[in-house]
């Protein structure tokens, strides 16, 4: 089962499958856009270029989850952990820009 869909089926149901899975988690470009995500443990999962518009992380568990790209405005972060946040995409994107422009 695809980690998208033990999302939709509730933290409940996200929670227990974690707890007993812990390699990182592709949840890459996907959308994750208005869910109730209350006290879910995300950590270490890789939610780069994914839609986070209007999503409830109140009390979840980011620590340590892949950021870069995503598109998230108007998110609920109340007593959300995010520890270690990984954005070194955004500093890998600059840094080839830089290798065009000054080697080309």
């Amino acid at each position: 089962m695809k980690s998208i869909d033990l999302i939709k089926k509730g933290v409940t149901t996200w929670n227990e499958w974690r707890w007993k899975n812990t390699e990182i988690i592709n949840l890459r470009n996907v959308n994750l856009g208005g869910i109730n995500l209350r006290v879910a443990n995300l950590s270490g999962a890789d939610l780069s270029e994914g839609n986070m518009v209007g999503t409830n992380f109140n009390k979840a568990n980011l620590t340590g989850c892949r950021i870069f790209g995503i598109s998230a405005w108007d998110l609920k972060l109340l007593e959300t952990s995010q520890l270690d946040l990984i954005v070194i995409g955004f500093i890998m994107m600059f840094w080839e820009i830089f290798i065009n422009i000054y080697y080309c």
